[in-house]
């Protein structure tokens, strides 16, 4: 019986790719790609702990709904239409601004607000939409929470806080 060791071909291309990032010098990452993305995170836990990484790739935010309200869908026609996504101008491509439809796919459940983007640049991101209270009381917002599906280890949360919901004046 053999001690030898058989390595896939993905094995051998992530190594590949991890030493691609040994001793240059590299401060940044942008592993784009299954492989180099695994490439770069084995370069980052085992001999590159300051590298950064850059772009993401399958990448969720969640945005839960505090208790005494409801999410505005603006896809569904018995909504208003607040905070619909533009179309995109084929004169003006850029004319909303850079970035805006990053985010490939959007939920609008009971408990929260999901978006979702299978792959997302480095940047800040601002998403905006409605809810609609509907009993008064003294909330809790629970903090949005955003990492990548297959490494959870790059992952942020925002702050929570609470708000009150005052009863209507008749």
């Amino acid at each position: 019986m053999s001690d030898k060791v058989e390595f896939s071909l993905a094995e051998l291309m992530i190594v590949a790719a991890s030493e691609a990032w040994r001793g240059d010098g590299e401060v940044l990452a942008s592993g784009i790609g299954v492989i180099p993305r695994l490439g770069a995170s084995l370069a980052k836990l085992t001999h590159g702990p300051g590298l950064l990484m850059t772009d993401s790739e399958c990448f969720l935010v969640e945005d839960p709904i505090p208790a005494g309200t409801e999410a505005v869908n603006p896809n569904l026609s018995t909504e208003q239409q607040i905070g619909t996504q533009p179309e995109v101008s084929q004169t003006n491509p850029l004319s909303y601004g850079w970035g805006w439809w990053w985010f490939s796919n959007i939920e609008f459940r009971d408990e929260k607000v999901a978006l979702y983007a299978t792959f997302l640049p480095a940047g800040t991101y601002e998403f905006t939409y409605s809810i609609r209270a509907g009993l008064p009381g003294v909330y809790n917002v629970i903090p949005a929470t955003g990492q990548e599906f297959y490494f959870p280890e790059v992952y942020g949360r925002s702050a929570g806080s609470t708000f009150t919901v005052l009863p209507a004046v008749e």
